[in-house]
């Protein structure tokens, strides 16, 4: 299936956006910063279609990171899409989310 026609399959607008990142950022459509500008137009989808932007706290960045490598190794984007979910469009789930980053965060050091 083409990432076109996936996008299209997509039902929510958090699924089509979360998606167009992944589709974006693995196909490298801009000049440089492809994560970064996906993720922008990810959250330009969200914010036209009503939803919150899905915002990767900075304590998670390390996560971020790892599960996009292990997505770009086997282009399996079910981390990926469960990491941007804890971290948006919800606010419940974000709130949630960071509070857990804080206290693994503090339980390590």
């Amino acid at each position: 299936m083409s990432g076109l026609h996936a996008l299209k399959e997509c039902e929510t607008p958090f699924d089509k956006a979360a998606a167009y990142f992944l589709f974006a950022a693995d196909n490298q459509f801009y000049f440089d910063g492809n994560k970064r500008t996906a993720r922008a137009m990810m959250n330009g989808l969200l914010l036209a279609a009503g939803a919150h932007a899905v915002l990767v706290p900075a304590q998670a960045r390390e996560e971020f990171n790892e599960t996009m490598r292990d997505f770009y190794a086997d282009r399996d984007a079910t981390a990926v899409m469960a990491l941007l979910g804890s971290c948006g469009p919800r606010v419940n789930e974000t709130r949630d989310r960071l509070v857990q980053i804080n206290r693994t965060l503090r339980s390590d050091g």
